[in-house]
Parts: structure tokens; sequence; C-alpha cells
């Protein structure tokens, strides 16, 4: 868990070419411009390589970005059967 990175969190899986890729979407706490944002995502992108290993692209949104559900919480929207560049 980082600080300055609020739930929720969402986990989108695509395939380019042969290979399946990840993005971490999750929110900044607190409203940021775009470039402290940027500057965020890469700490967390490192965060996340350090301590299990995955490489994954992360965007960290402005707050209450992310789609709130009132049921079952959608954490993972899985674009490969669509072809994967979907967003």
């Amino acid at each position: 868990q980082m600080p300055k990175v609020a739930p929720p969190s969402l986990l989108v899986l695509r395939r380019e070419g042969a290979l399946d890729t990840v993005e971490i979407r999750v929110e900044a706490a607190s409203a940021a411009d775009e470039e402290t944002r940027g500057r965020l995502a890469v700490r967390v992108r490192h965060r996340i390589h350090e301590t299990i290993g995955l490489s994954a692209d992360v965007s960290v949104l402005p707050p209450r970005t992310l789609e709130r559900s009132t049921g079952k919480a959608r954490r993972v929207q899985d674009l490969r059967e669509q072809g994967g560049t979907h967003a």
C-alpha cells in the first residue's frame, strides 16, 4: 500500500501479440497535477516490481475517477479476448 494512492484499483489485462500485459489503474489520494501523478506512477510501478516481480504499466488517475460499485466490485477488466487494445 502506498500513502499517496487510494482505493479502488483496477487491473486491465490485454494481449499484445503473443504476450499478455497488465495495466494497474489507481487513484491519487488527493488532487494532483498530471506531472505529480506521473511521478507517483513510477514509484508505484517500482514498488510492485520490487515486491512481487511483476512488470506492469501503472496509471495514477485523479481522485474519484474509477467507477464505484454498489454491488460486488469489478477489479479486473480482461480485454484479451477482445483484441486487447481497448481501454
